[in-house]
């Protein structure tokens, strides 16, 4: 599966001394593919929806972060007759903030 999202999001964040949980939503607009390797290849596209997220996470003061995100979205496949299927997925990020000015 191959899955591109656009969108922008909140975030809430809680602070405590040694790190900074917080909550986020958002929205974004989602598209992508599947393709199938075997006995049935062959590639279709999604057409491209509205979803939302949502998610929390650390941060903490030297720059580092981890946060997990839920994302909720109904996509169709690009084909005639064929009905919205949840393409719901969830994603899990570590990586470390830093500022260029």
């Amino acid at each position: 599966f191959n899955n591109s999202m656009f969108g922008v999001y909140g975030k809430f964040n809680i602070s405590v001394p040694a790190f900074t949980p917080y909550i986020r939503a958002g929205a974004g607009y989602y598209s992508g593919s599947v393709e199938v390797e075997g006995a049935l290849t062959g590639k279709s596209d999604f057409k491209s929806a509205l979803g939302i997220n949502v998610g929390a996470g650390l941060e903490t003061f030297t720059g580092l972060y981890a946060e997990f995100v839920y994302h909720i979205v109904s996509k169709e496949l690009d084909v005639e007759n064929t009905t919205s299927a949840g393409a719901n997925y969830w994603g899990l990020r570590v990586g470390y903030l830093f500022s260029l000015l």
